[in-house]
């Protein structure tokens, strides 16, 4: 009976199948997620900036998002949080704005749930595994348990939909379509814009292919911005006004930045929120530069020595290679919130499958303490001053575990980590 049951969950669904396993696995994250649909403090921003762009008027001026919430009874918006993203993210939000705020929180939320989904099929393609009903069901539990997902959908954030459509370019590439690969990367890219570091990686490959499709999409997201132009306008003035000077000092130096520039500040500068545990502030100004450089020249040296592993056979969206890639593009921007973090789930899945199915036991350890640390719920006005400080930052302490241990698999490879299937689906 035990046999069956194994065998059962092992076995590869079929097309028909998956998408029946893709609806349920919908419905169960909607509902979970479900009563996240009143806590989302970032989608009243989205919403009005939509619907401030519908009117021309300027999404980037907090006063005139503030007029419109008062006309709107639903929306919970606080004030004074002013719009952060480009034009166009507002421009494809209008069909938001023209409805009411609940049903529009509510298709937001909805739309999430199947982004995440969407997700873990992802996940599962660019890990070369069948959708089995055993992945299904490991997947969908670390997605209802993942902290940063949870997160995320408690913000209201467009996390998830980047991620969604930075893995979709990724599994795009590794399938040779170059043209959907191009428009997915810079679509999801251009949300945030620090997101667009991933295109360095088929820059650094010389992947002309690629790299042609992603300048025929920037071009066209390109026109689209200038035929916005006065909005474009108003992006580039708030970049340069006071209100965002004061806003980026709060934001590097605030407890819910785990990025490096942050953990640097906080432990060696003073900062509005926290005094530093060596108060050594010329350390700040030599590491916050050389840490980007280090996490370049760590992904350059690993990528080269899998090159030279591989051989004919290297395989530029191999998981692991992936994992490291999208470790390390995460680690390098000096803004990085918790939700963000979700970009991590597809690495952890591949980084715990490899090493326990190559039997590279080294790599755990990291792995396994690195999201036992991004896990964790500590709020951080409760850590007491000295080392016990370094929790604050225990995010960011995770990623770079979880990037260590990408590194080491890629060190301790004895074989190439993608068979010659592989590559030619890759070349067809």
């Amino acid at each position: 009976m035990s046999g069956t049951i194994l065998s059962f969950a092992k076995r590869p669904l079929s097309k028909f199948e998956a998408s029946i396993a893709f609806l349920i696995g919908f419905g169960i994250l909607f509902y979970f997620y479900s009563d996240c649909v009143n806590r989302q403090w970032d989608f009243p921003v989205y919403y009005l900036a939509a619907k401030a762009v519908a009117n021309h008027q300027n999404p980037y001026d907090p006063s005139i998002l503030q007029s419109i919430a008062d006309a709107e009874e639903e929306v919970g918006y606080g004030g004074g949080l002013p719009y952060l993203y480009p034009p166009h993210l507002a421009r494809m939000l209008s069909l938001f704005g023209k409805a009411p705020f609940f049903a529009s929180s509510f298709f937001w939320m909805t739309f999430k749930c199947a982004a995440l989904e969407m997700i873990l099929f992802l996940s599962f393609a660019l890990m070369r595994i069948p959708v089995t009903p055993l992945a299904l069901i490991v997947g969908n539990i670390a997605a209802l348990f993942f902290r940063p997902a949870a997160l995320d959908f408690n913000a209201g954030n467009a996390a998830t939909f980047e991620y969604a459509l930075i893995l979709a370019g990724l599994y795009a590439w590794s399938r040779s379509r170059f043209c959907a690969a191009g428009f997915f990367t810079i679509l999801g890219g251009s949300i945030k814009g620090t997101s667009l570091l991933i295109t360095l990686y088929p820059i650094h490959l010389r992947d002309w292919r690629f790299l042609r499709a992603l300048t025929i999409a920037a071009i066209i997201l390109g026109c689209f911005l200038v035929w916005d132009w006065r909005i474009l306008l108003r992006f580039f003035e708030f970049y340069q006004s006071p209100l965002w000077k004061q806003m980026w000092d709060e934001q590097v130096q605030s407890f819910y930045n785990c990025s490096y520039a942050t953990v640097i500040l906080r432990t060696f500068s003073y900062t509005y929120f926290a005094e530093p545990i060596l108060a050594i502030p010329l350390l700040s100004t030599i590491l916050i530069p050389l840490f980007p450089l280090f996490i370049f020249a760590s992904m350059a040296f690993f990528l080269q020595k899998q090159r030279r592993q591989s051989q004919s056979l290297f395989n530029p969206t191999s998981g692991i290679v992936l994992s490291m890639i999208l470790c390390g593009v995460l680690l390098l921007p000096p803004r990085l919130a918790g939700y963000t973090l979700i970009w991590t789930l597809f690495p952890f899945f591949q980084i715990i499958h490899t090493s326990w199915k190559n039997r590279i036991y080294i790599a755990l350890p990291y792995v396994l303490t690195g999201l036992i640390l991004i896990q964790l719920n500590l709020p951080p006005n409760h850590i007491p001053h000295g080392i016990p400080q370094l929790l604050i930052d225990k995010d960011f302490f995770g990623l770079l575990l979880l990037f260590i241990s990408s590194l080491l698999l890629i060190q301790y490879s004895s074989k190439p980590t993608v068979s010659g299937q592989e590559a030619s689906d890759y070349e067809a």
